[in-house]
């Protein structure tokens, strides 16, 4: 009877139960003198069974009706007096002891101590021929591997033989199949509301121990109902093709942001342990194991990276995965670093060697963390890599050779501390790189020689040194016709005076932003090399020198937008410059987008900001020109030529937030007015406490680590950091 009811398609639990009491039997039978256990076992789910259904009453020879937990009783107490002694019954009562132990073990204590099941209420997976979990619905089909809750195995839904074969093999069912799964699902909706309306008759609270068993019962059948509806699921219809697809974006750095955020990692083993079907595609998806990171360690400054001899077989194995597939390379230091062993294999010699080396034919991406250790490369090439992003700490830059490999097709590069100073690497090939973030221990001549080379630059991201140097070896410029975005972070610009820029010319610039500690008025922009910049961001962190921004503005007259970071005792004079004059005389006649961050370093213990001459700037440049219809003249290039479309204020939190809301308010109270006259206003609020507490780090404002691509420059380019054009373009705050 036990088998029927709670070990229904159960055969697994139902044999480790049968186990468990086994062991105990035998370890009982010395201390009774019991030579035969057949009785005794056969006691054990009588008496399991009678616990679980107190309520179900029970005949004796049509004479008597006891209620199912006497049952073990009166059978003994039947072979007791059938026998005429009490010796009899005691392999009976041995099983009742033993059934009674696993009772309370699988039922009382894992309900009431555990709070989930244990190895002796359940079997282990490995005694289970099927180690697949499925909890699916109409629409969706997830399935939870290893999960600690009531679990349903694929076998045991009750399924026909030749349907839970092919639900095991493959995802289309024959008619035949169809139609059996959906008379087993009618089945099961007979059964599940007949259990329903038991649970609605029961007498409460006499009954509520029966009620307890019904409802575990009635969970049991909601679980096998919706995993046989899953099983007709148009999810598992989804074409191979595009369950890779679905994979590869679960795999993807953010893409695994559907759903509930867990702590696991994902990786594509994790698929391969849902299912058959999932193992299959995975396997078949070579891009899925096409990013490799390998753990390394060095153990000083200076040693090359060594890899552990058991890391070996696994990294070929992926590489063997996606075959002449193009794959990227992570290397990383390990933060537990095994015993330094010196016959350990180096991971250069590991790549240089074969079956490895054949898979660098096809290497693309290399990503490497060189903060313990050298690179180790140099004797190595990597013919097809396009991207490559290199790091290392900031005091380390004075090792001589970090070892980098020769890049013949490098278009993407990072290099941060890891050239040396004035030290051009011969490996990189400069003049082909179209996009190249540089930093560290890189003065301003260093900058110069190395800017020079690369003639087919489109993006620039600089961190520097010890610049602003004007005792400079000279130069011989060329021209960089493809580079559209200069980016100098956490330093200043380098020095460029009008002699330097002979024979240098920068025709596609268009944008220039300046994140720097501090503000210098000695900055010169050679209005022949940054005439055509049309888009300026100033954001520094400090303000040594006087008027700084105000110096920079004017060696740019052609800006249509204009970012800037503030500070104390600037406000008037940059707003001055910026005010439109009643006859049309303006600087910056093309400004059509502005920006203004007030810096938390600005106003001292109390904000002190002009309100009213940001009113009368925004006003001569938007409602006064309405009023005016003063035109445009082309012999007249100081004339307004465009109004102001884009107004962006931002407001760090540098105060108690009652003091930042008070600020916020005042600046929509005097601007406010204006978006009737076409401006797109946005007042918000940002986080200081960065700037405040780093500076402009260039290592947190940059994320080195990461590739072009892969959110490199995902802070400076964030739009409600250092944007004109936020995403909610109307009056709001942050």
């Amino acid at each position: 009877m036990l088998e029927e009811s709670s070990f229904a398609n159960k055969k697994a639990d139902y044999f480790w139960l049968l186990f468990l009491a086994s062991v105990m039997l035998l370890g009982f039978s010395p201390l009774f003198n019991l030579p035969f256990l057949s009785s005794p076992l056969a006691f054990v789910p009588i008496y399991i069974w009678s616990r679980r259904h107190p309520s179900t009453p029970i005949s004796l020879f049509g004479l008597i009706t006891i209620t199912a937990p006497y049952l073990p009783v009166a059978l003994v107490a039947f072979s007791w007096v059938l026998n005429g002694t009490w010796k009899a019954a005691a392999g009976d009562l041995v099983g009742c002891a033993v059934g009674h132990v696993l009772w309370f073990m699988s039922d009382v204590w894992t309900r009431e101590m555990v709070g989930g099941h244990t190895f002796l209420s359940e079997a282990p997976d490995r005694v289970n021929d099927d180690s697949i979990y499925l909890t699916c619905s109409n629409n969706r089909a997830s399935c939870r591997f290893m999960a600690k809750e009531q679990r349903l195995r694929i076998h045991e839904l009750g399924l026909p033989p030749e349907v839970l074969e092919a639900a095991r093999s493959s995802d289309e069912f024959s008619p035949q199949a169809q139609a059996a799964i959906l008379d087993f699902i009618q089945g099961c909706e007979v059964h599940l509301s007949n259990i329903q309306s038991r649970i609605a008759v029961l007498q409460l609270p006499m009954q509520s121990h029966m009620r307890q068993v019904l409802q575990n019962e009635e969970e049991i059948a909601q679980d096998r109902l919706r995993s046989c509806r899953g099983l007709l699921s148009t999810m598992r219809q989804i074409p191979t093709e595009v369950m890779g697809e679905i994979f590869q974006f679960y795999l993807a750095p953010g893409g695994s942001i559907i759903g509930q955020q867990t702590p696991v990692e994902p990786k594509p083993t994790l698929l391969c342990l849902v299912s058959r079907r999932w193992y299959a595609i995975a396997m078949s998806t070579s891009s899925l194991w096409s990013n490799i990171t390998a753990w390394v360690v060095g153990e000083r400054d200076w040693d090359p990276p060594r890899i552990r001899p058991a890391d070996v077989p696994g990294l070929l194995k992926c590489m063997d995965r996606f075959r002449f597939q193009p794959w990227s390379l992570t290397i990383k230091p390990r933060s537990d670093p095994f015993h330094y062993d010196p016959t350990r294999p180096l991971l250069a010699s590991f790549l240089h060697k074969h079956p490895a080396s054949q898979h660098l034919q096809h290497l693309q991406r290399l990503a490497i963390n060189a903060e313990k250790f050298v690179i180790g490369f140099e004797d190595l090439t990597f013919p097809r890599v396009i991207s490559v992003a290199v790091s290392s700490l900031e005091n380390r830059s004075y090792l001589r050779q970090f070892g980098l490999p020769s890049l013949p097709n490098l278009t993407h590069a990072v290099f941060a501390s890891v050239i040396e100073a004035q030290d051009i690497p011969y490996n990189i090939p400069w003049s082909q790189l179209t996009h190249l973030c540089l930093g560290g221990n890189i003065s301003s001549s260093h900058w110069r020689r190395i800017f020079k080379l690369c003639t087919s630059l489109e993006r620039g991201v600089f961190s520097n040194t010890a610049l602003g140097n004007p005792e400079l070896t000279p130069v011989d410029w060329t021209t960089h016709p493809h580079l559209t975005q200069l980016d100098f972070v956490s330093s200043e610009p380098p020095y460029i005076s009008d002699d330097d820029i002979a024979g240098m010319s920068l025709p596609s610039l268009t944008k220039l932003r300046l994140f720097a500690n501090f503000m210098q008025s000695s900055w010169t922009f050679p209005p022949a090399l940054f005439g055509r910049v049309t888009h300026l961001t100033i954001v520094p962190n400090a303000m040594p020198a006087r008027d700084p921004v105000l110096g920079t503005l004017r060696e740019f007259p052609n800006l249509r937008e204009l970012f800037v970071g503030l500070g104390d005792g600037e406000f008037e004079e940059v707003f001055g410059y910026l005010r439109v004059g009643e006859d049309g005389a303006c600087n910056l006649p093309f400004l059509e987008a502005l920006g203004v961050r007030i810096a938390w370093h600005c106003c001292g213990d109390s904000p002190n900001f002009p309100y009213e001459r940001l009113k009368e700037l925004v006003a001569s440049r938007t409602k006064d020109l309405q009023g005016s219809g003063t035109p445009h003249n082309s012999a007249m290039p100081n004339t307004i030529a465009v109004p102001l479309r884009h107004l962006v204020l931002q407001v760090e939190k540098w105060f108690e937030p009652d003091v930042v809301e008070d600020v916020l308010v005042k600046l929509r109270g005097a601007t406010k007015e204006f978006a009737d006259y076409g401006l797109r206003l946005s007042v918000i609020q940002v986080g200081g406490t960065f700037s405040r507490q780093w500076g402009w780090d260039w290592s947190k404002l940059v994320d080195t680590n990461k590739h072009w691509d892969e959110g490199l420059m995902d802070f400076l380019d964030d739009p409600t950091e250092f944007g004109l054009y936020p995403v909610n373009e109307t009056l709001r705050s942050g």
